[in-house]
């Protein structure tokens, strides 16, 4: 293979037959000496040429797919290790949100038996008021020895004494209208012993000064206080006819600081 002819002055390929140098101008001396320069082979890389052998891509390419293979399989191990916490931590969750609720369902129920203990503890308080009540101030039922029910007529009439130092409540019911008479021991004297043959009302004209009364009706809920502080009053149930009464008559300790009535 001939070698290129090189320009002596620039350096550059001659054209064969060619006088003058196309690069520079100058002429060609056939005299100048022509030098040869060898043709360079191109560079080539050992990698390249590691690669050129079709062995060696096969080998790099398993080698590729063993280290993706492990690689997604590595991914997969992690992805179901992720997947199981994951699994687990949905059941905690589960299991705690049924112990909250069962939590709150219990304090519900407490919180209601403490709504029913503060208001059986509201009751109780105001049974021990009524208590101490009674204790302090009792109210005791009372009435006279006819029993119940009792009768009356114009002629006749139903008496019982009224205790020193209580208040007396006068209630009853009857088929008749009733009235009452509030008189001290000595009033009452008078009226019992009154040779009147008329009715009951006639026998007052034998007392003398002033009394409490009642007038007569078929329901009384009457309260008398003058024996609070004195001993000596008596209660007169009287009818103008025939009655049936249906006595409820109570009397509560009360005692007065000072006298009252004819004891003042």
């Amino acid at each position: 293979m001939s070698q290129p002819v090189l320009c002596a002055y620039c350096g550059s390929q001659l054209l064969w037959g060619a006088e003058f140098c196309r690069s520079c101008g100058r002429p060609i001396q056939q005299s100048q000496s022509i030098s040869y320069l060898p043709p360079i082979p191109a560079p080539r890389s050992s990698v390249f040429e590691w690669f050129h052998s079709d062995k060696n891509r096969v080998r790099s390419l398993l080698l590729l797919a063993v280290i993706l293979g492990g690689a997604l399989f590595f991914t997969s191990l992690q992805n179901v290790s992720l997947q199981s916490r994951l699994t687990r931590l949905q059941d905690e969750a589960s299991a705690y949100q049924t112990q909250l609720q069962s939590s709150q369902a219990q304090n519900a129920q407490l919180q209601s038996q403490v709504s029913q203990l503060q208001t059986q503890n509201t009751d109780l308080e105001s049974q021990v008021r009524t208590l101490n009540l009674q204790n302090n101030r009792p109210t005791l039922t009372i009435w006279t020895s006819c029993g119940r029910p009792c009768t009356t007529s114009q002629t006749s009439w139903l008496a019982g004494g009224v205790p020193d130092t209580f208040t007396y409540y006068a209630t009853y019911t009857a088929d008749h209208p009733v009235g009452m008479y509030f008189l001290s021991l000595g009033e009452y004297s008078q009226f019992a012993t009154c040779p009147s043959t008329g009715n009951v009302e006639g026998q007052l004209a034998c007392v003398n000064g002033s009394y409490s009364y009642f007038a007569p009706t078929t329901s009384l809920n009457g309260v008398f206080h003058l024996a609070e502080g004195c001993a000596g009053y008596v209660a007169v149930y009287y009818s103008d006819t025939n009655a049936i009464i249906y006595p409820d008559v109570t009397v509560t300790y009360n005692p007065a600081s000072t006298p009252t009535g004819v004891c003042a």
